[in-house]
């Protein structure tokens, strides 16, 4: 077997890690090395520290191209080896094709992610040295800076002990991420590539516009200000200012509104009524101070190197479905802007032109309330290169094709093969009327569209009407279609759910009403895909409770197969990637309030809302999900590794949309999309369709 090395970097700079990610960090001119900790297979930990002789083996093998193996190494240790080590010690080049990463392979285990917490899902079990980690965050940051710029840093002749607590966290990091490494599954080669492809793209990072940036958070300074003097104004300075919650919560108590908090739903649901003129006022002056993205662009200036791209924007298999997930400005989670294009690029003109040098003021004429405004334009302030273009294009309603594909559920299939109007035919199946009555401007199609978006996965009520919020659509209007073409049994059991629970929501009867006979409607016209949700749910407890089986569950040749191995339930899916599931059990638990408990399977996992790991529940509807997103996140990667070999480079991904950013003078929108829309050999009858758009800023 041929060797192969771990290793573990701890390092000093005046730069914040966290601030400005490990890309800016890596290539700030203070940052160095403290040490370096190093194994070759299952040999004694070594340590090198500068000053030393070069750990000539290590580099050796490096420059051989032997594989190097740490936690998180794409994303640090391979940083600061090529961007410290390589120009400041003279250490041969490390190449991404060289390193495996024991994060990316717990990620790929749905286990959690720091090396740490990843240890422990793992059954290793080791004290984590608390002392050590101490003394790491303070040997890593200056001791002092003198007042005429001089950087002092922490003498190891002064403070023996400390370095020595530091080489001693260091090598334990090695012995534990070894350790982590023996009880992990190998990325496979597909993974390991795209692993590899993922740095590239995260290397290449994004043009950030940072004159725009740093003008517009002037804008936002001055519009608080302005709104804080305002809000001072209306409660009589009881309220200092906008963001101050506490204060604005007993000011409105005072004045005899019942307010649970200022969030906000609770300020729209407040404003939805009969209250004083002052206290409107307070609100809507929260409610505009709320707006606001400057977080996400103090992260774009922060995070830009001295060329003006942001790096390091997304991690790897960062969800359980393999899904990535977003880092430094989240880009997964960017606003949906609520105005029209002209007029976020008129905003980016005011914020360009000199002459103006009031600019809130101009945007507020010009556009409408500047934070508001501010809010909507975040992704443009994302933008190609002088001389480039973004393409950008986006897989359509991919998730309903994939979920129609894996059920066999012909009758949507045939709707993507066509037209692809899926929405109408939704809305059709709900109305009960014919889908070429259905046009784009009738009521009828949104509440189509909200169906498809939230009944795919078992949703219910609830799922529905968060939806509906969403898209700003109300059922009350349309309650008597709904209600009229309702039969007895339908109604029926509408009426017992709402005895059941329905009193104690906060929609109205009518909009209950219509949500819970809507989910009938279109499960009784979607039978495969309901049947699907069974089907996985039943193959899953079915492989937990007869070790080494294997269930499927799913049409003909696009089957979902489910394995018990070991301490993992293993879910295979279309493209021969696999899900994880670890430590899953079968319990009797009651899936509803004051149902029957049944047979459930529960697994561990780090919940998407505490961020804990923790036993999680499941339920057909879930699994349907996941292999839902994990088809869609297999067409995606596949579609990255085509626009990459077409020359198309991949600088952002959302989702189910890839950005690339080319010449102005390069490729075409239309060839973009018919890249995307390439099926592969494993998706074969999977009807995929992508529509993009060129410009210089990003955009929805």
């Amino acid at each position: 077997m041929k060797d192969f090395c771990h290793i573990d970097f701890e390092t000093r700079s005046v730069s914040d890690l966290i601030k400005v990610g490990a890309d800016v960090y890596s290539q700030h001119h203070t940052t160095d090395a403290i040490c370096l900790a190093y194994a070759f297979n299952d040999e004694p930990v070594e340590l090198w520290i500068p000053g030393l002789p070069a750990p000539t083996r290590l580099l050796d093998h490096v420059a051989k191209g032997g594989t190097v193996l740490g936690h998180n190494i794409g994303n640090f240790e391979m940083l600061i080896w090529n961007n410290v080590m390589v120009f400041k010690y003279d250490w041969p080049e490390l190449k991404i094709e060289q390193c495996q990463d024991t994060m990316a392979m717990a990620y790929a285990m749905s286990l959690p992610g720091s090396l740490d917490d990843a240890s422990r899902a793992a059954g290793i079990n080791y004290q984590k040295d608390m002392k050590g980690h101490r003394i790491m965050l303070q040997l890593c940051q200056p001791r002092d800076i003198t007042s005429d710029g001089k950087i002092v840093w922490w003498d190891e002749t002064e403070v023996p002990e400390k370095y020595q607590a530091l080489y001693a966290y260091c090598k334990q990091d090695v012995e534990v991420e070894r350790g982590l490494c023996k009880r992990l599954m190998r990325l496979s080669k597909a993974e390991q590539k795209l692993w590899e492809l993922d740095f590239k793209i995260n290397r290449r990072g994004v043009y950030v516009d940072l004159i725009a940036a740093k003008v517009a958070l002037d804008v936002v300074e001055e519009e608080k200000n302005r709104l804080n003097l305002k809000m001072r104004s209306a409660t009589g300075n009881a309220v200092g200012m906008c963001t101050a919650t506490g204060q604005l919560t007993d000011w409105l108590k005072s004045k005899g509104l019942e307010v649970p908090s200022v969030a906000k739903a609770d300020v729209l649901d407040l404003l939805s009524k009969e209250i004083p003129n002052d206290c409107r006022e307070a609100l809507l002056l929260r409610q505009e101070a709320a707006k606001t993205s400057t977080a996400k662009l103090q992260a774009m200036i922060k995070g830009a190197s001295v060329g003006g791209r942001m790096r390091g924007l997304f991690q790897y298999h960062g969800a359980s479905t393999g899904r990535w997930a977003g880092r430094r400005v989240q880009l997964q989670n960017l606003p949906r802007p609520k105005i029209r294009q002209d007029l976020i690029n008129e905003t980016f003109r005011i914020l360009g032109e000199p002459t103006y040098r009031d600019k809130a003021e101009v945007i507020r004429t010009l556009v409408g309330p500047p934070m508001a405004t501010l809010s909507d334009c975040i992704r443009g302030f994302l933008r190609a290169r002088p001389g480039f273009d973004f393409i950008a294009c986006d897989f359509e309603s991919i998730e309903a094709r994939v979920i129609a594909w894996l059920a066999g559920e012909e009758k949507s299939l045939e709707v993507f093969k066509g037209d692809g109007k899926i929405y109408e035919l939704t809305a059709a199946d709900v109305f009960g009327c014919e889908p070429a009555s259905i046009t784009k401007e009738d009521p009828r199609r949104q509440v189509g569209k909200v169906v498809v978006l939230s009944m795919g996965f078992a949703g219910g009520v609830g799922a529905l009407q968060t939806m509906c919020k969403a898209y700003g659509v109300s059922l009350e209007p349309v309650f008597d279609l709904i209600w009229g073409r309702a039969n007895d049994e339908h109604k029926d059991r509408t009426r017992f759910l709402w005895n059941l629970n329905g009193t104690a929501s906060d929609i109205s009867k009518k909009e209950f009403f219509a949500s819970d006979l809507i989910k009938q409607f279109w499960r009784e016209a979607n039978p495969n895909i309901v049947s699907f949700w069974n089907q996985l749910e039943s193959a899953a407890i079915a492989a937990v409770q007869k070790p080494g089986e294997q269930f499927v569950a799913g049409a003909t040749s696009r089957r979902i197969t489910y394995v018990l191995n070991g301490s993992f339930l293993w879910c295979k899916l279309p493209s021969g990637r696999v899900l994880c599931y670890p430590y899953p059990k079968v319990e009797l638990l009651s899936p509803f309030k004051d149902s029957a408990p049944k047979q459930t399977l529960t697994y561990m996992g780090v919940d998407s809302y505490t961020h804990k790991w923790e036993r999680q529940k499941s339920y057909g509807g879930l699994l349907s999900e996941n292999v839902t997103q994990a088809v869609a996140r297999d067409l995606l990667s596949e579609a990255m590794f085509r626009l990459e070999e077409n020359n198309y480079p991949v600088v952002m991904h959302i989702h189910d949309e890839v950005v690339s950013e080319i010449q102005k003078n390069f490729g075409t929108v239309a060839e973009v999309e018919q890249i995307m829309s390439k099926v592969p050999a494993w998706a074969t009858g999977l009807p995929i369709a992508a529509k993009g758009w060129r410009g210089e800023r990003f955009r929805k």
